[in-house]
C-alpha cells in the first residue's frame, strides 16, 4: 500500500514497469553511487525492480529497503539518460519511507534541529541568530525588490562564497536587500529526503517573507536553493510568481550589460565542475563558462565528463550527511577525473560541491585548490 501512495505523488504508476520490461541499463552508466557500489539496487533500475515489488506485495517498507533507496544523490543522471520521471519518483519513494518511521537517524536529528533553527546544521549548533554574521560589513539596502537568498550552507559553512557573490554584485550596482537572520532554510535537503510536510512549512514561512518585502526578484548563492525556489517552489506554493535567479545567471548578465568589467589578471588554470542542481537540473550550464573564459589571465579546460555528462560530487540528496563514507568516495572518484586536465584549481557554483570536493582534496593529498565562481570574479574586479 505504501508503495501505492508513493506512485500516487507522481501519478506515474506504469513507470516502475515500463523500465522492468525496457531493462536497458542507460541509468547505470554514471550513476555515482551505482559506480562505487556495483550492485543492481543502486541504480534506478533496480529501484524500480524494488517497486515492483512493491505494488505486487512482495514484501513491505523496511529499514534495509531505506538503506537502498537513501544511497541516491537524486544527482540526476539516470534523469538525463530516461524518459521516466527518475528524481520525482525517488523523491516520493522516500516520503513513504519517512512516513513510516524508516528514514536515516542522521536525517531525523537534522530536521529536529531546523525545526527551531531553520537551517539543518546541528553538529555545528549553527543557530538561527548567526545567519547573517558573514554580511555584517556589506551594504545591503534596507529596502528593495531584489532580494539575495543566501542558503544555509554559504550562510554557515562557505562564508567566503557568500561575500564574495555579494561585494561582486554591490560593486556592480545591484541594490539588493537581505533578510539576515529572518531568512530560512528554502528546504531542498527536506524536498530531496522525503520530508515533504517539514518542506511545505518552510517554504510558507519564506514566502511570506517575501511578500512581507515586496520582494520582485530573487538572487540564490547555493544551486540547491536555485533549483528548489525555481521548480518546487511553484508546485507546493498557490500564485508563487517571484523570478528567481542563481548569482552565476545575474553575473553573466551584468558583464553583458558592461557593469561588471575585469581589471585584475587572475593568473591560472582552471577546470569546471557542473553542479547537479545546476546543470541536469536547472540547464544553467554555458554562462558560467563563458565568464571563466572572459576573465582575463584565467586559462579554462574543459573536463571529460562536463555538463550533461558531469559526475556528482556525492554531496547532493542527502548521501553525505547519511552515508558520508560513500559520499567521500564518490568525491575522490569525481576529483580524479577533474585532476586528468592538469589545472591548478577546480571552479564550481555551488556550496555542497565545493565542500565534498575540497575534503577530496584533503583527504587525497590533491594540489589543486577549490574556488567559488564568484571569488573568481570578485578577484579579477580588483
Amino acid at each position: 500500500m505504501a508503495a501505492i501512495r508513493t506512485l500516487n505523488r507522481v501519478q506515474r504508476f506504469h513507470d516502475p514497469y515500463v523500465c522492468n520490461r525496457v531493462r536497458c541499463g542507460f541509468c547505470q552508466e554514471g550513476c555515482s553511487v551505482y559506480q562505487e557500489l556495483k550492485l543492481e539496487p543502486y541504480s534506478f533500475r533496480g529501484k524500480m525492480l524494488i517497486v515492483r515489488g512493491l505494488l505486487e506485495g512482495l514484501y513491505g517498507l523496511s529499514k534495509g529497503l531505506a538503506d537502498v533507496i537513501y544511497k541516491c544523490t537524486t544527482c540526476g543522471f539516470c534523469n538525463y539518460r530516461c524518459a521516466l520521471d527518475n528524481v520525482e519518483l525517488i523523491e516520493g519513494f522516500r516520503a513513504d519511507l519517512v512516513d513510516a518511521g524508516f528514514a536515516p537517524l542522521e536525517h531525523e536529528l537534522m530536521a529536529k534541529w531546523a525545526v527551531e533553527h531553520r537551517n539543518p546544521y546541528y553538529k555545528r549548533a549553527a543557530r538561527a541568530e548567526e545567519r547573517g554574521s558573514w554580511a555584517i560589513d556589506i551594504p545591503f539596502k534596507a529596502k528593495s525588490d531584489e532580494l539575495l537568498f543566501v542558503g544555509c550552507t554559504p550562510s554557515f559553512i562557505r562564508k567566503s562564497a557568500a561575500k564574495a557573490a555579494a561585494v561582486a554584485l554591490v560593486k556592480a550596482g545591484v541594490e539588493l536587500a537581505y533578510l539576515g537572520v529572518e531568512e530560512g532554510c528554502c528546504g531542498s535537503w527536506m524536498h530531496r529526503t522525503g520530508r515533504l510536510p517539514l518542506f511545505e512549512e518552510h517554504a510558507k514561512y519564506n514566502v511570506k517573507m517575501f511578500q512581507d518585502v515586496e520582494v520582485r526578484r530573487l538572487i540564490t548563492i547555493c544551486a540547491g536553493c536555485y533549483r528548489t525556489l525555481k521548480a518546487d517552489y511553484p508546485k507546493h506554493i498557490d500564485r508563487f510568481d517571484v523570478e528567481v535567479l542563481h548569482v552565476v545567471q545575474l553575473f553573466a548578465k551584468l558583464i553583458d550589460e558592461g557593469r561588471i568589467s575585469f581589471k585584475r589578471k587572475v593568473k591560472m588554470s582552471v577546470t569546471y565542475h557542473d553542479p547537479c542542481h545546476l546543470s541536469r537540473h536547472m540547464r544553467v550550464i554555458e554562462e558560467p563558462r563563458a565568464i571563466l573564459e572572459g576573465i582575463p589571465g584565467v586559462t579554462f579546460i574543459e573536463t571529460r565528463f562536463n555538463k550533461y555528462e558531469a559526475r556528482c560530487c556525492g554531496a547532493g540528496g542527502g548521501l553525505l550527511s547519511a552515508f558520508p563514507n560513500l559520499a567521500s568516495s564518490i568525491a575522490i572518484r569525481r576529483l580524479k577525473e577533474l585532476e586528468e586536465t592538469d589545472a591548478n584549481a577546480i571552479v564550481t557554483a555551488c556550496p555542497f560541491c565545493e565542500i565534498a570536493i575540497s575534503k577530496a582534496v584533503e583527504q587525497s593529498g590533491s594540489r589543486m585548490k577549490v574556488y567559488d565562481l564568484a571569488e573568481l570574479i570578485v578577484e579579477a574586479m580588483g
